[in-house]
């Protein structure tokens, strides 16, 4: 959702936004929901697919955001050198109940849990992107 959510944001800019797991064994579309959450604010999501996060992607990459905490700390064991390229991605939200939050996994959460997670991912990705030019 995330990578769908950027991309509709950055489509202007020549910025490569891929979607990496610990866990994705091979190449995946999202969920269900996922696509449902995105299609309702007409999001595109046809080129959307999640790959394994590698060692190699990880150093490639020069921004990286987790969604929980363990996740950041896991990328950081990983690949030391991306300390200072991995974020938490509910540091950038301004909503205060989720700043700093592990933001969950809706897969078990029925449709509320994804329209949940794109409203947090909505409010934080302007301050990433912004993040991400400008270092603020």
């Amino acid at each position: 959702m995330a990578e769908g959510l950027c991309r509709a944001m950055v489509q202007d800019r020549e910025w490569e936004v891929i979607s990496a797991g610990f866990f994705v064994d091979r190449p995946s579309p999202p969920h269900e929901g996922t696509l449902v959450a995105l299609a309702k604010h007409d999001i595109p999501f046809r080129t959307l697919e999640s790959t394994r996060l590698t060692p190699k992607l990880l150093r490639r990459a020069t921004h990286i955001f987790t969604m929980t905490d363990t996740h950041l700390v896991s990328l950081r064991k990983q690949e030391p050198k991306a300390r200072n390229r991995a974020h938490l991605i509910t540091a950038f939200s301004t909503f205060g109940e989720h700043k700093d939050q592990d933001l969950a996994d809706p897969i078990d959460g029925g449709p509320d849990a994804f329209d949940e997670t794109f409203r947090i991912l909505n409010d934080a990705m302007p301050h990433i992107i912004r993040f991400v030019e400008h270092g603020e």
